[in-house]
């Protein structure tokens, strides 16, 4: 509900961190063009994110990039998670990532430089990023959680022939895109064979952090998982 999404930022002092008027982006996961419990972020907790951050800001963006493999137009996962509903109720924008103009970014992670592409509004024209992923697991990297998120930020629809160096690549976009909370729709978690199959575990959760190392170690503690696993 947004009260207890109210109840949080307060708690993290988020006028601190979101000025007012500041241009807003928030990244869901939505990997299917309709919403699956414990695979994809919840109209409910979306709508309830757009409600509270209105109280600071006009300028809140919602995106995300076609599906892998040209699975499908996220437009469809726009519609099937209700975000044009919200955008005409609330007045926020609603953003296709593989559509925007992108540039690639370079930087040094690990001793390894290592490249990007990533759209050009993340980069120049956001304040405030927001993450907010649904705790699963993972069967390559074991849990997707407040890093993993951002993967879909890069806007190839082939983004997954890029995986062969995932580790370095993550760290390097997140690194540019500074996530500055992570909202994490706990309202499902997935166990298994995640990411897109496995146990639905209804927790009626959220998880709310402003730094995303934090609120992934909460997580993978509820799940009982190791972090440095």
């Amino acid at each position: 509900e947004p009260d207890d999404l109210r109840q949080a930022f307060a708690w993290l002092e988020w006028e601190r961190i979101i000025p007012s008027g500041a241009r807003v982006f928030i990244k869901p996961n939505l990997t299917w063009p309709t919403h699956l419990p414990g695979v994809t972020t919840t109209p409910k907790a979306m709508e309830s994110l757009a409600i509270v951050l209105k109280d600071r800001t006009d300028h809140i963006i919602f995106g995300e990039s076609d599906g892998g493999y040209h699975a499908y137009d996220v437009e469809e996962a726009f519609e099937g998670h209700q975000l044009y509903a919200l955008r005409d109720r609330y007045g926020i924008s609603v953003v296709n990532l593989t559509d925007l103009p992108s540039e690639t970014v370079e930087g040094v992670i690990a001793g390894k430089r290592v490249s990007a592409n990533l759209p050009s509004l993340l980069l120049h024209e956001i304040d405030v990023f927001i993450t907010m992923p649904v705790p699963k697991t993972h069967v390559m990297t074991r849990v997707s959680l407040a890093f993993k998120n951002q993967w879909g930020c890069v806007p190839s629809p082939m983004r997954l022939r890029e995986h062969y160096d995932f580790d370095h690549k993550i760290v390097l976009i997140n690194k540019l895109l500074q996530p500055k909370f992570a909202v994490m729709d706990g309202t499902y978690f997935l166990d298994g064979a995640g990411p897109m199959t496995g146990d639905v575990i209804p927790k009626k959760l959220l998880i709310v952090g402003d730094d995303i190392g934090a609120a992934s170690s909460v997580a993978c503690e509820i799940m009982g998982i190791s972090p440095s696993s």
